[in-house]
């Protein structure tokens, strides 16, 4: 539930939903940029921001969901500039089945009029939104002034460099050009200019396969970003981190159907991992690294960061954030290289591999970052090897332990192997449906043996949102592979298994 009460200063704007509550407003049935007079825009977001902090997600099988929503807070000096100074996450709504949205943002809407009968004024200043909300709240921000005096386009051009940026792909247009100004002919990066944006999406994915590093792509307002949906969709499915920073028309147009502007938020949300509008010069920098470390960490994936011209051609005037405010992303097991407490997880992994007879590693994209450890795995204990088409290439192919490819276009002897297997150990895989074919019918024996403890179907990946998802799984460990792995090797027994490996030979009788 919304807390009881919000302490209020003069200076203060509170926006939730297409709802506002202020000192001179009191409860309003009409959001901000209503208002008359309306607060200037230019750091406030627009309504499809405003929602995009508000989803729905369901809660196991149940027909009931979950309504989260931020409320933000805004500080208005004398001069009526508004300010971000923070959000809070402040709970969740449970809410019976939903056909749609609609009577959703209904519902939440008379719990938000309860919630603020108690809105209370104070002229103390306000030194958190939300006290309920502290311990969620993210750590001391780090502030920098090495920004002011420059436009929004050096900044980005700065932060590229910073992030450690060596190529850029993409295709120029008006509503990025001031970006595209400040990056002509910088010593920084090499830019790769494409014939179609979502040529210029593919290659960002291959550089960031081949290399390791984010891609980043560079692309116009309007169809120049609408161009990058398959790319954006592709990396989604894939895990491939890419980062489309796409230029947009002037904050002061938005939604005025200016030329060449689209709603690429609303368009990207379904094929992103997470997507931002810079409503601020002043913002860039955070959101920038936000990008970064969301396309990067847990599951890597796509990102887009939207840039209106009036923000990218802005200059700083003043000391800006740094330092990511990711709500509803901290304290996830998110972080690249992260130490989750597996323990037992693991100890149990280690006994079903132990006592199984036909064992069988399924590589995913997962082990591209821990080839070393999946080798050392595989020779240490003699475990075959197969992997999905995104996982080759973690293991030597030329190796008598390799399977090569497994499902619909893999090899048959590694998908004879996976149902003949009495213990499946799938690692940074996600069981597409072109290698499990019908669910039900995939790894048989596995499961026979994993119903009696004699094997099973163990599952290692860095979101615990994929264990089980597809394939019902005995033993889940989620985390980084790598770290993973190296735990788990200690407790295995090295057993040469000769039946298992002449069968998968063909030289059993």
């Amino acid at each position: 539930m919304l807390p009881a009460t919000f302490l209020l200063d003069p200076t203060t704007l509170v926006v939730f939903g297409g709802y506002t509550y202020g000192p001179d407003t009191g409860l309003c049935e009409r959001p901000w940029y209503e208002l008359e007079p309306p607060p200037r825009t230019t750091a406030l977001p627009s309504p499809s921001r405003l929602l995009h902090g508000m989803k729905l997600e369901p809660v196991d099988d149940e027909a009931i969901y979950t309504l989260k929503l931020d409320v933000m807070v805004w500080r208005r000096q004398k001069q009526t500039t508004p300010l971000p100074t923070s959000v809070a996450y402040l709970g969740q709504f449970q809410l019976p089945p939903l056909s749609n949205v609609t009577p959703a943002l209904a519902m939440f809407r008379r719990v938000a009029f309860s919630a603020t009968s108690s809105f209370h004024r104070s002229k103390s200043h306000l030194a958190a939104p939300v006290a309920a909300a502290a311990a969620t709240a993210p750590p001391t921000h780090a502030k920098t002034d090495q920004h002011i005096g420059h436009s929004g386009a050096k900044i980005f051009h700065n932060l590229m460099s910073e992030m450690g940026v060596d190529t850029i792909f993409g295709y120029p247009g008006g509503a990025i050009l001031p970006v595209f100004d400040e990056i002509f002919e910088s010593p920084h990066f090499k830019f790769v200019l494409c014939r179609h944006e979502q040529g210029a999406g593919h290659m960002a994915q291959g550089y960031a396969r081949a290399t390791g590093k984010p891609g980043v792509v560079l692309v116009t307002s309007g169809p120049g970003a609408t161009n990058t949906v398959t790319p954006l969709q592709d990396a989604l499915m894939d895990g491939t981190p890419i980062i489309v920073f796409s230029g947009q028309v002037a904050t002061p147009v938005l939604g005025t159907d200016a030329f060449q502007e689209a709603d690429i938020l609303g368009i990207t949300r379904p094929c992103t991992k997470w997507n931002v509008q810079v409503r601020h010069v002043n913002d860039l920098a955070r959101n920038v690294r936000e990008a970064f470390h969301i396309a990067t960490t847990g599951r890597p994936g796509p990102v887009l960061v939207d840039l209106p011209k009036d923000i990218t051609a802005g200059i700083c005037q003043s000391v800006v954030s740094t330092t990511p405010q990711l709500i509803g992303y901290y304290g996830e097991d998110k972080v690249h290289g992260n130490r989750v407490d597996q323990a037992a997880n693991l100890a149990e992994a280690a006994r079903l591999i132990n006592v199984s007879k036909k064992p069988v590693i399924y590589a995913g994209q997962g082990t591209q970052h821990c080839s070393d450890q999946l080798r050392e795995l595989a020779i240490t204990m003699n475990l075959p090897v197969t992997t999905s088409f995104q996982g080759m290439g973690a293991f030597d192919e030329t190796h008598p332990l390799s399977l090569h490819m497994l499902g619909m276009h893999g090899s048959a002897y590694a998908n004879y192997a996976i149902q003949d297997s009495d213990c499946v150990i799938a690692i940074g895989a996600r069981f597409d449906d072109r290698v499990t074919g019908r669910v039900r019918d995939f790894a048989p024996e596995a499961r026979r043996a994993g119903r009696l403890g004699q094997g099973g179907i163990i599952h290692f990946d860095i979101s615990g949102k994929q264990v089980g998802k597809i394939v019902p799984t005995n033993v889940g460990v989620v985390g980084d592979a790598a770290y993973n792995l190296a735990q788990l090797l200690p407790q295995l027994e090295a057993k040469p298994r000769p039946e298992w490996h002449a069968q998968l030979n063909g030289t059993s009788t």
